[in-house]
């Protein structure tokens, strides 16, 4: 589904604005951001497989939270520091399990 936005006038525009199509996806509902941060914290094996960019999508997901009112700034701290401690661990436990070999 397209959003649309509204785009400027340019140089031969009448000076109206006008709606322009883009390939913007929508922004899901904070109920389904939520879900996806809880689902995505408690995925070992993501967070095993590519520690660095879980938490980075982690992240990601605590500040669409916070910018969309969900949650205040020392939510998104807290949602943070958990994820934080997440990318700690899950270094930990590889670096464990190469020790083991």
């Amino acid at each position: 589904m397209e959003q649309m936005l509204l785009q400027g006038p340019g140089p031969s525009d009448s000076g109206r604005m006008e709606p322009a199509m883009t390939n913007v996806p929508p922004t899901p509902p904070p109920t389904q951001i939520l879900a996806d941060w809880q689902e995505a914290i408690n995925c070992q094996a993501s967070l095993l497989s590519d520690p660095e960019g879980h938490v980075s999508r982690l992240t990601s997901l605590a500040k669409e939270l916070e910018r969309q009112g969900q949650i205040s700034k020392e939510n998104l701290h807290q949602l943070l520091d958990v994820a934080a401690e997440a990318h700690r661990w899950a270094i930990q436990e590889l670096l464990t399990r190469e020790l083991n070999r």
